[in-house]
């Protein structure tokens, strides 16, 4: 988002001024502006049994994941976001590691 204010110095730039002014202003800042990729996140609910615990803690940041919540009951349920293109990995390792004991929800 660029925001640019022009505080009127007696010039009348006019339409077409206005807009060179304007658009010029808001290009440099969008050029010297630091850049981040677009990610796309999966909203997930994970099932750990309390044995599996370390395992999860351990794969969840290796795959990019963000623990948003967490509760505990007979077992240990978190919901957690992932970026989508590493879903599957995690899935797939976490049932791994766990040798299926761990259930990924989607949420």
């Amino acid at each position: 988002v660029v925001v640019v204010t022009r505080y009127f110095g007696g010039i009348k730039l006019g339409t077409g001024g206005l807009a060179r002014a304007y658009g010029g202003v808001a290009a440099q800042c969008l050029r010297g502006a630091p850049r981040r990729p677009l990610v796309r996140f999966r909203r997930v609910r994970v099932r750990v049994p309390f044995a599996a615990i370390e395992a999860f803690y351990r794969l969840l940041p290796a795959h990019g994941g963000e623990k948003l919540a967490e509760a505990y009951g007979e077992e240990a349920v978190f919901t957690v976001r992932i970026p989508e293109d590493r879903f599957a990995a995690f899935a797939r390792a976490l049932a791994d590691a766990t040798r299926g004991a761990a259930r990924v929800e989607v949420a």
